[in-house]
């Protein structure tokens, strides 16, 4: 799986996960009032910043859906 980080112009960093059968998923780091989660590009609320081990396993859990 690739990941690439990056910070576009309107200043919000974002994650790209690509894998090498052509599923790709978006992860932005969204909030407001000091309380920030994980949000995916279709919605998917993924987690608190503050639980990045949970958020990863979701990710791999997506993915591992996907292959089958």
């Amino acid at each position: 799986m690739r990941v690439r980080v990056r910070k576009p112009r309107n200043g919000r960093w974002k994650l790209k996960l690509r894998t090498p059968t052509g599923w790709t998923e978006t992860v932005l780091c969204a909030g407001a009032e000091g309380v920030y989660v994980y949000v995916t590009a279709h919605g998917r609320l993924l987690g608190r910043v503050q639980d990045a081990r949970i958020v990863a396993r979701t990710l791999v859990w997506m993915l591992d859906r996907r292959r089958r």
